[in-house]
């Protein structure tokens, strides 16, 4: 027993030093056919011509809330109930907080792979502060 307790803090301590940062960014309405990036110019700096843009791209739900319900539980719209930006369509419910939000990857990151995570903008339209991150 005891060779097995050192055998996963020695795993656990190499994998907490050999765990990759993740960053994900989300944002709403930057298409190119409304100028919807021409105000940024420090993210299409940074971001786009430092890092990535897509060029052909998809969202799961062509609305806020529930394309971010969808990003955050790797689940479609009908499967996380969030059916449009209001409460009553299911944008930060009690069905969310009380279920799915326990299952977002963030949460799976923090509680069960002990990664730091920070939040910063809007969430799900209603409120910033949950259960999936250390920071908000």
């Amino acid at each position: 027993m005891l060779i097995l307790k050192i055998f996963v803090f020695v795993t656990s301590a190499i994998y907490a030093c050999i765990a990759k940062n993740i960053i994900l960014i989300v944002a709403d309405d930057l298409d190119v056919v409304l100028d919807g990036m021409t105000p940024l110019s420090s993210t299409r700096k940074y971001i786009g011509e430092q890092g990535v843009t897509f060029k052909n791209a998809f969202a799961a739900v062509p609305i806020c809330c529930p394309n971010r319900g969808s990003i955050l539980t790797g689940r479609y719209q009908h499967n996380h109930k969030i059916f449009n930006n209001s409460l009553e369509g299911g944008c930060y419910s009690q069905t969310w907080r009380a279920g799915y939000e326990k299952n977002t990857f963030a949460t799976i990151l923090k509680n069960r792979m002990n990664y730091n995570t920070f939040y910063a903008g809007k969430y799900l339209n209603q409120i910033s502060i949950t259960i999936s991150w250390h920071q908000y």
